[in-house]
């Protein structure tokens, strides 16, 4: 029985994917044309609290459905590049490299001369550890777009993993002629410089990569070891714990804390 003041008890309705049913049902009869799905997956996947889907069962649904409506834009016509290029950078997010890859392959035969598309395919292919088709894919893409400075530091990257040291510093330079301001590059190049003991040359560096971008907590390292080298421990240890401040990556971050235990120890003798 219940009180006068007691509300009226609620049955629990278990969370089920119907509405997400209903929703692609709903779709497929309202919206046919790809264009108009494919914006609807943009805004499912970016402004999902706008749409009503922030919360319960279509929440943990939000990532899929919008997969869900990039692949109906393909489906319905396989030559719309933009859905096809979301597809696999989708894919890609999520770790499916091998659905990935396809959808990039299909854009670039559809698009030959677009340099993003080869640029996504060999960051795709590096993901997979296939070093030399990912390095043909980035000369394309700089072939076609000679003044792109990511594509540059990517390919450079590439040659310094496979120990092509001076390609990679080549490459490097490039991204900065294509943007002086480009962070990144200024500060790989002082890390190469670091280790050929020219370490004026890359305090300049570090110094100039955190102008364009403060927080990048590998030129703060790289100043920290410079000033352990010189023995000036106290700015060592105030760059130390700046680059380990800013630094997101847990096993740098491990290594900043290394290098800082290791400079307390000395100060300390």
């Amino acid at each position: 029985r219940i009180g006068p003041d007691e509300p009226p008890p609620i049955d629990r309705i278990e969370p089920t994917t119907a509405g997400i049913d209903a929703l692609k049902a709903i779709i497929h009869e309202f919206f046919g044309h790809q264009i108009k799905r494919y914006i609807l997956g943009q805004i499912l996947s970016s402004e999902s609290a706008g749409t009503g889907l922030g919360s319960g069962v279509a929440d943990l649904h939000q990532d899929t459905f919008s997969g869900i409506i990039q692949y109906d834009a393909v489906k319905l016509d396989p030559s719309y590049v933009t859905a096809r290029t979301n597809l696999g950078v989708a894919y890609q997010e999520q770790g499916q490299l091998e659905m990935a890859i396809p959808q990039y392959r299909e854009v670039i035969r559809l698009t030959p001369n677009d340099p993003v598309a080869h640029a996504n395919l060999a960051c795709a292919l590096a993901e997979q550890g296939k070093v030399e088709p990912a390095l043909l894919e980035y000369k394309e893409a700089l072939r076609l777009n000679p003044r792109d400075a990511e594509v540059h530091f990517a390919l450079a990257g590439m040659y310094e993993t496979k120990g092509r040291k001076d390609m990679a510093m080549e490459e490097y330079q490039e991204a900065l002629r294509a943007d002086p301001n480009f962070a990144p590059a200024e500060t790989a190049i002082g890390w190469m410089l670091f280790e050929k003991d020219r370490k004026q040359e890359a305090m300049e560096c570090f110094s100039r990569a955190l102008k364009n971008n403060p927080e990048d907590a590998r030129a703060y390292l790289g100043i920290a070891r410079i000033y352990a080298a010189r023995g000036k421990q106290q700015m060592a240890m105030e760059n130390y714990a700046q680059a380990l401040k800013l630094e997101k990556d847990p096993e740098r971050k491990n290594q900043i804390m290394n290098d800082l235990f290791k400079e307390g120890n000395t100060w300390d003798v």
